[in-house]
């Protein structure tokens, strides 16, 4: 048992080592085609423009986790859509790290806006993600390599909407107005969802690089449900293209 588990610490340095190379010498993993890319959604609205853009698609399913497996332009994409929430993130990115064996994940999707500076549509690359609803602050940084890629992209092909580079805060459940002042104060985030800091752990936990991707569906002075899914389908939108650019 000491053995197996000496041997799997192994394998993960040698993960984390192998990116770190690539990075050196590609300046981006994303160019090198030695495994799928992995984009994850939490509801079948943030896939949907995915699902459309992606060529050769093929699907399949594990329990209630839909995979799309295909490709956008040369890279290979696998697509899966979880569920809402913290605990189907955690499992659905676990399981897709064990079969699928990516170079990196990104998730993609919508959020509610705490900074009032942002309007719905504008969208927030998570610098770092934290639980806003743990005693433990710890905030799981995104990798590096994703992020400066993402940057490169944008400049590039600059999107018609307004992007952040901050920090996002995940909990258990939608926030109530009651919950923003305190969520500010201990942790001062762009934004908050219900998948991202879950997904950013189990891949550090694997030595698996990641990146969220958030689009803004409510604020404060526009919120509730009938106010989330009104904006949903142009928040997945937008959060997509800039998914898309970085790749």
């Amino acid at each position: 048992m000491l053995r197996s588990f000496v041997i799997s610490i192994q394998v993960a340095q040698s993960r984390i080592g192998y990116y770190r190379l690539l990075l050196a010498n590609e300046g981006s993993y994303l160019v090198n085609k030695t495994g799928p890319i992995c984009v994850f959604c939490a509801m079948k609205t943030e896939a949907k423009p995915f699902i459309q853009a992606l060529e050769q698609a093929t699907t399949t399913s594990y329990g209630q986790l839909k995979v799309y497996e295909g490709f956008l332009g040369d890279k290979k994409i696998i697509l899966a859509c979880s569920a809402i929430g913290v605990k189907k993130a955690s499992a659905a990115a676990a399981l897709l790290i064990d079969r699928y064996d990516p170079v990196c994940l990104i998730m993609s999707g919508t959020a509610g806006a705490i900074d009032s500076r942002l309007e719905i549509g504008d969208t927030v690359v998570a610098v770092e993600t934290v639980f806003h609803d743990r005693p433990d602050d710890t905030l799981t940084k995104a990798d590096e390599g994703l992020l400066g890629r993402c940057k490169d992209g944008l400049e590039e092909s600059p999107p018609d909407h307004n992007r952040y580079f901050g920090r996002v805060a995940t909990g258990k459940s939608f926030v109530r107005k009651g919950q923003r002042a305190s969520i500010i104060e201990r942790l001062d985030p762009l934004c908050v969802d219900m998948e991202s800091a879950a997904v950013a752990e189990a891949c550090t936990k694997q030595g698996v690089p990641f990146l969220a991707v958030r689009s803004i569906s409510d604020t404060e002075a526009n919120s509730g449900l009938v106010v989330f899914f009104k904006n949903a389908v142009l928040a997945s939108t937008h959060s997509f293209v800039v998914v898309k650019a970085l790749l």
